[in-house]
Order: structure tokens, then C-alpha cells, then sequence
């Protein structure tokens, strides 16, 4: 299991974290005995931007594909196909973790940002660049 960003239940190997630094979104890999690997980008046009990285630490048995980037306005949550757990951080960045997939061919990736009444926002497949 991989913990988003500062999730309750953590007793995992991997930690993945999203965040701003400037004008980049950065995300951060961690695990136990291994240096973090930190890719980040700079974001082009209005959110939502959405981009994509997998990891495959089979020695640790993972193989994540991570969907992260801007969040636009008024969102409160994103739904990801194949489903994964998301997080949105305060300044206005975003991280779903998608288990197993980090094979999946990323147009067949399918993301939603919906408002709190559950209005769709915006929607597209594989990333926004």
C-alpha cells in the first residue's frame, strides 16, 4: 500500500507527497533505505492540469500509478477510473494513487474533479499537456 500524502492509516513501505513550489508542482517518492526521486513540472494554463508518473519498486511490491497536478476551482473531490485514493492539499494541489496500474496506457486513464453537490467540473483522460 502507498500512503497519499499525510493519510491516517500509513503503515506502509512507499510515501508519496504533492505539493507547490513556485510555480512547479512537485512529487515526491519516498521509501524506507532509498533516496526520494522528486519529479516535478510547471504547469501551463488554468487548472485543472493533470499530470501522470508510475513507480515499480517490486522489491517492495509496489507497482502505482500517480495522477497529480492543479486542482480548478470549486472542486472538492476526484474521481479516478480505474478507481484510486486522492488527496487535495491547501494550496491547491492534488495526488490519487492508483494501485497496479503502472502499466496502464495513459489515455485509457479517465479523471473527474466534481463540486460538493457532486457536479462534474471537468473531465478528460490521460494528462492535460
Amino acid at each position: 500500500m502507498v500512503a497519499v500524502g499525510c493519510s491516517e492509516a500509513d503503515d506502509s513501505s512507499v510515501h508519496v507527497t504533492v505539493s507547490r513550489d513556485g510555480g512547479s508542482v512537485v512529487l515526491t517518492r519516498s521509501a524506507q533505505g532509498r533516496a526520494d526521486v522528486k519529479i516535478q513540472f510547471a504547469p501551463r494554463g488554468t487548472p485543472p492540469v493533470v499530470q501522470f508518473s508510475s513507480s515499480e519498486w517490486s522489491g517492495l511490491g509496489v507497482s502505482d500509478l500517480y495522477v497529480y497536478g492543479l486542482v480548478p476551482d470549486g472542486a472538492a473531490s476526484v474521481e479516478t477510473i480505474p478507481a484510486g485514493t486522492a488527496k487535495f492539499q491547501p494550496d491547491g494541489s492534488f495526488l490519487a494513487v492508483i494501485p497496479n496500474q503502472a502499466q496502464a496506457p495513459l489515455p485509457s486513464i479517465h479523471w473527474r474533479f466534481l463540486a460538493s453537490d457532486g457536479t462534474s467540473l471537468a473531465e478528460g483522460d490521460g494528462p492535460t499537456d
